[in-house]
């Protein structure tokens, strides 16, 4: 998961450079469907990115749940 959360704010300060996410793509060496999932673990409440980054994230937040929900913007939603 931290692998992940870091990978999605390489995107996120990628795309605020200008660059196309399928540019990215190629980079990273991963496909667009994988990045756009990806992307949205960026824009999680930073209490949440620390919490992966410790590793005390609760055990029902896992990757596979994050990419497959819609995360909201509104972080305390």
């Amino acid at each position: 998961m931290v692998r992940a959360l870091a990978a999605a704010h390489d995107y996120a300060d990628q795309t605020k450079s200008g660059a196309p996410l399928r540019i990215i793509d190629q980079g990273a060496k991963s496909s667009e469907r994988y990045s756009s999932r990806i992307f949205a673990l960026a824009t999680l409440s930073p209490k949440i990115q620390s919490a992966i980054v410790a590793g005390t994230q609760p055990p029902e937040l896992t990757l596979d749940r994050l990419v497959q929900s819609t995360i909201p913007f509104e972080w305390a939603a």
